[in-house]
């Protein structure tokens, strides 16, 4: 019901200071007092309310604690987090703005969001490890700056990416020369290439790609799409390269990895993949599903 008010005063009038509201305007709610709508109601009529003080202990969460920047456009990542972390791992997410179109320029201009966005992870939270989950921005800006980037924005003890993270898996496989797999246009395949043999001393032999440059439409590339580009790549390119990569965290890659590798004989890595294992090792904490590398 309406409160009983006075009539509204004419537009030379100042507004009542308050209104008065009786208790059988109010609604009914069990166990509480009738309490003010607004700075200027004020009740006259109010049921008893016992309070009593509680005192609270603290502790931080038992188990161990990672953030992740993600892009905007992003909508692969978390679905692999979920599966591979198990409960006794808490991820905190900060997304950051991202282009639509995946090219270069675009992608060098992240540099100046991923501290801001690294901000934001909780800072109460003892993080053993933060990622910057983009591969190919990873590349065009560089592992390092990333790593400093994210940490001018949280006191992580580690961080990683999917460039670094991949390294580190075909360093641990013992890979030397890999068979890409990307959703990417050619300059940005070009930055990648350089990259991992700068950074890992890993030479790219072979590479096939979707040539897409809409962040959208590659987390809807369909992974038997993906499938088939792996496993003809590799037939194609028999002997010219230890394992294959996947390239990019916006991917649907999880649940193909295990057949390319049935299908190929070959390590099969991905940037998710790559990248929470990564996290794992850095961080001291298991995964759902045994990693050799």
């Amino acid at each position: 019901h309406s409160p009983r008010a006075p009539p509204a005063p004419s537009s030379s009038q100042a507004p009542p200071a308050s209104i008065e509201v009786h208790e059988d305007d109010c609604p009914t709610f069990p166990n509480l007092s009738l309490i003010e709508r607004a700075p200027h109601l004020t009740v006259i009529s109010e049921m008893p309310v016992t309070v009593t003080s509680a005192t609270a202990s603290y502790a931080d969460w038992p188990g161990k604690v990672i953030g992740m920047i993600v892009l905007k456009a992003d909508e692969s990542v978390e679905d692999d987090l979920r599966r591979l972390l198990t409960l006794q791992t808490r991820c905190h997410i900060s997304r950051i703005e991202s282009p639509d179109t995946i090219d270069e320029d675009s992608l060098t201009e992240l540099a100046a969001r991923i501290a801001r966005s690294s901000a934001l992870l909780p800072s109460a939270s003892k993080l053993c490890c933060a990622a910057f989950a983009c591969t190919s921005a990873s590349c065009v800006i560089g592992s390092d700056r990333v790593s400093a980037l994210i940490r001018e924005g949280c006191k992580a003890e580690t961080t990683t990416n999917p460039l670094l993270a991949s390294v580190a898996s075909c360093h641990g496989l013992s890979v030397e020369t890999l068979g890409l797999v990307t959703p990417y246009v050619r300059e940005v395949n070009s930055v990648m290439i350089d990259q991992f043999s700068q950074v890992g001393g890993i030479t790219v032999t072979c590479l096939v790609s979707f040539g897409e440059d809409e962040d959208a439409k590659v987390a809807r590339i369909d992974p038997e799409s993906i499938y088939r580009a792996a496993v003809d790549l590799a037939a194609q390119n028999k002997g010219k390269f230890d394992a294959l990569f996947l390239s990019c965290t916006n991917l649907r890659t999880l649940d193909i990895i295990n057949r390319i590798e049935e299908e190929t004989g070959l390590p099969c890595l991905s940037s998710n993949l790559c990248m929470i294992w990564h996290m794992a090792k850095l961080g001291g904490f298991a995964l759902n599903r045994d990693f050799s590398c």
